[in-house]
């Protein structure tokens, strides 16, 4: 690739399209670095040349990653492209683990244990000592919602996923387990992630070496075009390795007579623009840069380069309604995490919230927040268009709960 891009580029910040075979460092013992194998400086600039060269591949400059075969193949977008989580496992993180004790002073757990034992309802206030429910500062809460958010984007080359306890110094205990996602009176393997609770993975796969495909300076991931390495039915892989097309991007309107399925979207409008459905499609995957060229005119510095997608939400919505991306021009950030009311305390203790996930409890459902969630509407800092018979109805539940779930309507 040659130099003078756009934004002043040169062929240093370029990587080679090259990758490490399945199980790499099984192959190697371990190691799985030196020459004969990708480098992480070489890795994090593979954004760069894919964003280039499939850029040069269309004349428009216009293109589009497909889907996985698996996962209905083409590029017609939709909300249930993407993963599907069941809050219910966001107990193992919302929670610490409670104990029993003959004297009610001490005890921590309520009067009956096991799958229900995720209460403060023997507590007299919630901020109790022995009421655990956890309290997560937004910075960890991040973190958690990061790497989880990679699991949108599997299929995809570049992506990868932290696989043992030395990787996930880079992240931080905020992606381990606190309790069994079932019995809060458990405590977890230790070095059961998050991720084997909310995919339902067996936590000793994640740290067996032998499995892993890349070792960066001692931290070592997974591929996520090895299918292998996501044994469970509730995982899928999402995007295509190297199918692409080129496209009419979102917000341009097709020729009298043309087909929808030249738009970068797969979808035109009643008037034949192409947009994105408004069904709770997640607008930021379809910004990211491994993903499509609809963000091209964006300096590489608003991404990020380990996932290629954008840093700021406030952008992909300001881009979505620029670009009229969304089928209604209706946008919402997602509502996973906010300041939630302490199940056992709903009526009692109305005012008293703490920062926390989504965890399927009743102190979630006023309002109807885990019906929004299950409609698609997942990570904070992900943005999704949203139908117009459905818009007043997700600012209800903003009003109900007293939380901020953050919206834009395009003018």
């Amino acid at each position: 690739i040659k130099t003078g891009s756009k934004f002043g580029e040169t062929a240093d910040n370029y990587g080679k399209l090259e990758y490490n075979i399945k199980d790499a460092c099984k192959v190697a013992n371990g190691s799985c670095t030196g020459s004969n194998y990708v480098t992480s400086d070489n890795f994090s600039k593979q954004i760069n040349t894919l964003n280039e060269m499939a850029t040069r591949s269309c004349c428009s400059g216009n293109w589009i990653r497909h889907f996985h075969d698996e996962n209905g193949a083409g590029h017609v977008w939709d909300s249930d492209k993407l993963q599907k989580i069941k809050y219910e496992k966001f107990k193992c993180i919302n929670w610490d683990i409670c104990e029993n004790n003959d004297d009610p002073e001490i005890n921590s757990c309520p009067q009956y244990v096991g799958k229900e034992a995720f209460t403060c309802e023997h507590t007299l206030d919630p901020a109790d000592d022995n009421c655990k429910i956890r309290y997560i500062p937004e910075s960890d809460a991040k973190k958690t919602m990061n790497y989880l958010r990679k699991f949108d984007l599997l299929g995809i080359p570049q992506i990868l996923i932290e696989a043992v306890p030395s990787a996930y110094d880079s992240v931080g205990n905020e992606i381990y387990c606190k309790v069994k996602d079932d019995d809060q009176t458990i405590a977890p393997i230790w070095w059961s992630f998050f991720s084997n609770s909310i995919l339902e993975q067996d936590p000793s796969f994640f740290y067996d070496l032998n499995k892993t495909e890349y070792n960066f300076g001692g931290e070592y991931y997974l591929s996520s075009t090895d299918k292998t390495n996501f044994k469970t039915e509730n995982i899928k892989q999402i995007f295509s390795a190297d199918k692409f097309s080129c496209c009419k991007p979102a917000g341009q309107r097709l020729e009298k007579g043309e087909s929808a399925s030249n738009c970068c979207t797969g979808y035109a409008d009643k008037t034949g623009r192409c947009t994105l459905r408004a069904n709770y499609t997640n607008v930021s995957v379809y910004y990211n840069r491994l993903v499509s060229s609809a963000a091209r005119d964006l300096d590489s510095s608003f991404f990020d380069p380990k996932t290629g997608s954008i840093k700021d939400p406030s952008i992909v919505m300001a881009l979505a309604c620029s670009q009229r991306v969304c089928e209604d021009g209706l946008l919402v950030r997602g509502i996973a995490y906010s300041k939630l009311k302490v199940k056992g305390h709903e009526e009692s203790n109305q005012n008293y919230r703490t920062s926390r996930f989504i965890d399927g409890n009743t102190a979630n459902k006023y309002g109807g927040l885990t019906s929004v969630f299950d409609l698609g509407v997942k990570w904070n800092d992900d943005v999704y268009c949203v139908p117009k018979d459905q818009f007043s109805a997700i600012l209800t539940v903003n009003d109900d709960m007293k939380i901020n779930i953050i919206s834009m309507q395009c003018n």
